[in-house]
């Protein structure tokens, strides 16, 4: 949806990734982060809050690879790939756990965790406290009344 709406339009015409529309001299990225796009994007927003200082510049495919042509940049090589190559400049890397734990199940976040891991990255495995993993059934019933 964010994709769509947001990203999708303010980049087409600068044929740029939507972090170079916004920053044409890009800027040097301190974390990387790894999620699904099948997660709530307000569980998303809560992790990188509490995550990220001010000062950190992170790495999310969705601002940093030119969504128009995706296939393209990804090349043939998972070490070329510019995941492989953002990751490898990334201080740290967070993982954010979704509520159905599906980040677990795909090859990308895998691999993402793996490379950090071999190259001797600290991982930090993030979890939205909204999460309907952590809640009770009167506060997801609430939830879910909410939203």
């Amino acid at each position: 949806l964010v994709n769509t709406r947001h990203i999708l339009p303010k980049t087409k015409r600068s044929k740029k990734c939507y972090a170079l529309t916004i920053h044409p001299a890009g800027l040097v990225v301190t974390t990387f982060i790894t999620h699904t796009w099948w997660g709530l994007f307000h569980e998303f927003v809560e992790v990188l809050t509490k995550a990220l200082s001010k000062e950190d510049v992170i790495w999310v495919c969705s601002f940093a690879l030119y969504q128009h042509a995706v296939k393209e940049m990804l090349g043939d090589a998972l070490q070329d790939s510019p995941f492989a190559k953002a990751l490898l400049r990334a201080d740290r890397h967070i993982v954010i756990i979704d509520s159905k734990f599906e980040v677990l199940t795909r090859a990308w976040c895998v691999y993402e965790a793996g490379l950090s891991l071999k190259q001797g990255k600290q991982v930090f495995f993030w979890m939205s406290t909204t999460s309907e993993f952590l809640m009770n059934s009167a506060e997801r019933e609430e939830f879910h009344n909410k939203a």
